[in-house]
């Protein structure tokens, strides 16, 4: 991975299924949508957002169309061809330049779970990562109580390595944390892993962060 490679996809890309592009302002109610559930925020790293934390979040989200530094990300709306609605997001973020790291996440309205999207949106981040920005390591994390979303980090071929252990305060969510990983070698493309923090059994399309 040069110091110099920059990853600024040509969008939007087509699957069989649906559209990932950019995010918009004008996708708001869509996102919306999701952003304002409980289900979906209960296993993420952040409490379901009221429309003016949902605003920020699209504001920033928005404007998520290129990888050059660290903290740097993509972030695409996962849009079905048959409705041409925004159903969720998927996240791959640069956690290191250095080490050739990064992380992949993605968020989904629960209406379009079970359907396989969460694989197939973050299986082309993945691509874009090994294969464009040269990465050696993608990593997912997810709440353990979360078996949707690590059933899908599973799939893409991930194995659990260990636990995170997390105790939080208040709506603060300090968390005091052990770092467990989950990882996996894939022939010529680099390794995955997942930290995962347990609990009580539930199930979610969600794993990664709002904005």
């Amino acid at each position: 991975m040069s110091s110099q490679t920059i990853l600024r996809p040509s969008t939007p890309i087509d699957t069989t299924r649906f559209r990932l592009r950019p995010l918009t302002m004008a996708d708001f109610d869509d996102v919306h949508a999701y952003y304002c559930r409980a289900d979906v925020a209960r296993y993420l790293y952040w409490n379901a957002c009221t429309p003016e934390e949902t605003r920020a979040y699209l504001a920033r989200n928005v404007a998520r169309t290129a990888i050059e530094n660290d903290d740097d990300g993509l972030v695409y709306a996962v849009v079905p061809h048959d409705t041409g609605r925004v159903v969720g997001q998927v996240t791959l973020r640069l956690a290191s330049r250095e080490h050739r790291q990064g992380e992949v996440g993605f968020i989904l309205h629960p209406d379009h779970h079970g359907r396989g999207y969460a694989t197939e949106a973050a299986t082309v981040m993945l691509d874009l990562g090994f294969g464009e920005l040269g990465l050696h390591r993608i990593e997912g994390r997810c709440d353990a109580r979360n078996t949707g979303s690590a059933r899908v980090l599973e799939r893409l071929g991930m194995r659990r390595e260990a636990h995170l252990r997390a105790k939080r305060a208040g709506h603060l969510g300090r968390v005091e944390l052990r770092q467990p990983r989950l990882r996996n070698l894939l022939p010529d493309r680099g390794q995955l892993r997942v930290e995962v923090r347990p609990g009580a059994g539930g199930r979610s399309s969600s794993c990664g962060w709002p904005g």
